[in-house]
């Protein structure tokens, strides 16, 4: 039997090969259609990279099931967007200063396009409501409120898409299969086999992360709100990664609180038309610490810049969570 630790040094492998693909791929696009780096990040990168995560909630759900298995699947929901602001973010910060040190930027700033505030403001504004439902008894307020999540998001998309053309004369970049083929093929290409590699790449890291845990005795929802997004959030924070190191710092953390839109929108939604919604502490402190960061990064948004090292502000809420969780058990 192969080892769970082998298989997830090898996934993690193919995920970034992956996740490298996918951001080359749609690059081309973005340039290609002159759609801004708000929309690119925001929008499009995330309704690609965020197939893993709803695969994940979907088989906790209806293949695992029973209490277990939900609280697997509402875990992974709140355990997606604490990530994307604590590690997530922090990975930027690496990109950029490991950018900076090889002369690709010239500065350490991040500079950011004001149109990136929406999502900021849509994700701090709504994702508190995930630990309203617990306080209702009754499914025709899950209901109602699923189906107001999702509403939420195509209102979202709508706004969000009226930016979608950049007003800047943007250099076009060609795919790396353009060697081959015509550069629209290989983009669609691209970002096509990049999307299959994703979804086995992250079904293995998940199994295979699943298989290691088996030996704690830590709650299932704490466990998939730490353990469950390391798998998956790979794809988005290697992605957002490749952007920042590239110098699209709009793109780059627009592809992070995309994916955070998602899950403060759709996919709750999804799973509150599905399950019983229960949530506890770890949920709670999921919300606090992703919305603190939201609402501290939107005054950097509204200027238009902001200091490479306030992508870390997140850091000591993992920390925090962490150890809570491995050490304390909660």
């Amino acid at each position: 039997m192969i080892s769970p630790y082998l298989i997830l040094l090898l996934s993690i492998s193919i995920v970034i090969f992956a996740s490298y693909l996918f951001v080359d791929g749609l690059e081309y696009i973005e340039t290609h259609l002159g759609w801004s780096e708000t929309f690119t990040g925001s929008i499009a990168s995330p309704i690609f990279t965020s197939f893993p995560e709803l695969v994940v909630i979907l088989v906790a759900i209806f293949a695992v099931g029973n209490t277990a298995g939900d609280q697997i699947g509402i875990g992974t929901i709140f355990g997606e967007p604490f990530m994307a602001s604590t590690v997530g973010y922090s990975a930027v910060l690496t990109a950029v200063v490991l950018a900076f040190f090889k002369k690709r930027r010239k500065t350490t700033t991040v500079l950011l396009q004001k149109n990136l505030i929406i999502p900021y403001i849509f994700n701090a504004a709504i994702f508190p409501v995930l630990v309203i439902p617990v306080f209702f008894f009754t499914r025709d307020v899950q209901y109602f409120t699923g189906i107001g999540l999702i509403a939420f998001y195509f209102i979202y998309f709508i706004i969000s898409s009226r930016n979608r053309k950049s007003k800047e004369v943007i250099e076009k970049s060609r795919p790396i299969l353009s060697s081959l083929i015509k550069a629209w093929k290989a983009a669609i290409l691209e970002i096509s086999i990049a999307s299959v590699v994703l979804y086995y790449g992250s079904v293995f890291l998940v199994s295979s992360i699943r298989d290691i845990s088996l030996l704690t005795s830590i709650s299932p929802m704490s466990l998939s709100i730490l353990l469950v997004p390391v798998a998956t959030i790979i794809p988005e924070t290697l992605t957002a990664s490749f952007w920042a190191y590239r110098g699209k710092d709009t793109t780059a953390l627009a592809s992070l609180v995309g994916e955070k839109v998602i899950f403060t929108t759709i996919f709750p939604g999804l799973v509150l038309l599905l399950i019983p919604w229960k949530v506890d502490f770890a949920a709670y402190f999921s919300v606090v610490a992703t919305v603190f960061v939201s609402v501290m990064y939107i005054p950097f948004i509204i200027r238009g810049k902001m200091p490479a090292y306030s992508l870390a502000a997140g850091l000591a809420f993992f920390a925090v969570f962490a150890y809570a969780t491995l050490m304390l058990h909660i």
